[in-house]
């Protein structure tokens, strides 16, 4: 069995099997700027691309070209959100380890896009476990301030902590986003790509 998705410019991409050899960057940072966070219920159009270069700058060193392509399966996904999963797990049911089998078939497949995205990258295809904290840690944290800032709502009514401050960050446009995302992705894996 295949789960073949086409993406322009005709790229034919087997979800179930993904290679290092069926990733463009140039592609997804196209595709992050287009995503936006939130399933696109924010104010402003606050890309993934955006997203995911500011989360890079919070980490480390070590952490960071990882942080960038933290959520770069999204170009092949789009934007499912956590609260859609969790209702699908509230309708299915969960067993003891807290998954319904849903959830962890889309976890499977987005770890399969996730090695390919690292292997092609030049990263280990495992993601070292402190460095996987490390990126969930600022990646809540970074969530957090983002739901106050963009969606307008208080993240302690969502169960989430907001533990950077509440500064305005500068929304890019689709070009920069893409553009930001590219410098970034050369500036943490030596890659360069137009």
């Amino acid at each position: 069995m295949t789960a073949r998705a086409a993406f322009f410019p005709g790229d034919i991409i087997d979800l179930l099997c993904p290679t290092p050899q069926d990733i463009r960057f140039s592609e997804i940072a196209t595709r992050l700027s287009r995503v936006h966070r939130f399933a696109g219920g924010t104010r402003e159009q606050y890309t993934q691309a955006q997203h995911s270069v500011r989360l890079m700058e919070l980490c480390s060193k070590s952490a960071a070209p990882y942080a960038l392509l933290h959520d770069a399966h999204k170009a092949f996904t789009g934007d499912v959100i956590k609260p859609f999963l969790d209702a699908l797990d509230t309708k299915i049911g969960v067993d003891e380890g807290g998954l319904s089998r849903l959830g962890l078939a889309f976890e499977w497949v987005i770890r399969g896009i996730d090695r390919a995205l690292w292997s092609a990258a030049g990263l280990a295809p495992v993601l070292p476990p402190a460095i996987a904290d490390e990126i969930a840690a600022m990646s809540a944290a970074l969530a957090g301030h983002e739901v106050r800032l963009f969606v307008g709502a208080d993240p302690h009514d969502l169960g989430m902590n907001e533990l950077l401050s509440c500064a305005r960050m500068q929304i890019w446009d689709q070009a920069r986003a893409r553009r930001e995302w590219l410098n970034a992705f050369a500036f943490t894996t030596g890659i360069r790509v137009e």
